[in-house]
């Protein structure tokens, strides 16, 4: 797994493959899912109402809390609410 460079809320590093809680207050949501890598960035899906946006992680860690949870490797299990 590749560094992104970031950390967490708690000071754990973020790697790609992480599965991260993201807590927008401004939104009032909440969004468990993973860091991927696309078109040069770290990304994140966050989920609004019945829209998906994929957001660089470094703006999300900048407006919001971040917690990374677990990792997709050897946690799976908390991804099964998101994929459904």
């Amino acid at each position: 797994m590749q560094s992104t460079g970031l950390k967490d809320k708690e000071e754990t590093e973020i790697f790609e493959g992480d599965v991260v809680r993201h807590i927008d207050f401004l939104l009032n949501n909440e969004t468990v899912n993973k860091v991927y890598f696309k078109d040069g960035s770290f990304m994140y899906d966050v989920v609004v109402d019945e829209y998906t946006y994929d957001v660089p992680i470094g703006e999300i860690i900048e407006n919001s809390i971040v917690e990374v949870i677990g990792n997709i490797y050897e946690n799976p299990e908390l991804l099964e609410s998101v994929e459904e």
